[in-house]
């Protein structure tokens, strides 16, 4: 007695550090045991108590619940565990993200089906967040590359235009601008890296 309470306690414990519920259904009697961790995941307070209703059914996300059903005719069809990720909403509508997986067990030579339930809503949040700020990066790269580009064209244009009439200063009669023409042959080029 000493040894299974002791065994119990070990798995309560593994089960609450990896948020990981087990329940089982006895295929013949039609009901379901949830372990206590379950009813944690699912929002639920009656842990410990047996069911004929399927609680699982009735409380993943509508949207993920045709992907639920189809896993569990393939576990059932071809006798090999499944798992899948779907949502569950709460009795208090909280939204959590799970992990499942499912397989077939004996007792006395009796099929049950047996399962798992992980809540990972944690690592899918943090996944979410950082995509979302992955994608805010990439939005504020993309503007900087947009204003520099900007700027490089705004700042080059008018510097090409002061160019060209610097040019065509150069090749005019030296009498008609003199001043001008004078301080641009003395002035040293902005091609050349210097300053006036």
């Amino acid at each position: 007695a000493h040894l299974l309470h002791l065994n119990s306690q070990r798995t309560m414990f593994a089960e609450r550090i990896a948020r990981l519920g087990y329940w089982e259904l006895d295929v013949a009697l039609k009901r379901f045991y949830w372990s206590d961790e379950m009813y944690k995941i699912f929002g639920i307070n009656e842990a410990g108590q047996t069911y004929h209703q399927n609680l699982i059914r009735e409380l993943i996300h509508p949207d993920d619940l045709p992907v639920y059903k189809q896993k569990l005719k393939e576990l059932i069809k071809i006798r090999q565990d499944i798992d899948g990720q779907v949502r569950i909403i709460t009795p208090d509508k909280v939204l959590k993200y799970c992990r499942f997986m499912a397989g077939i067990i004996y007792e006395n030579g009796e099929p049950k089906i047996a399962g798992a339930f992980q809540d990972i809503s944690d690592l899918i949040i943090t996944q979410i967040e950082l995509e979302k700020a992955k994608k805010a990066a990439d939005e504020a790269n993309l503007a900087k590359s947009y204003f520099l580009a900007q700027a490089s064209h705004d700042i080059r244009q008018p510097l090409q235009a002061i160019d060209l009439f610097v040019e065509g200063l150069k090749s005019a009669p030296k009498n008609k601008y003199p001043e001008i023409i004078c301080l641009l042959y003395t002035s040293p080029s902005p091609r050349d890296g210097a300053t006036s």
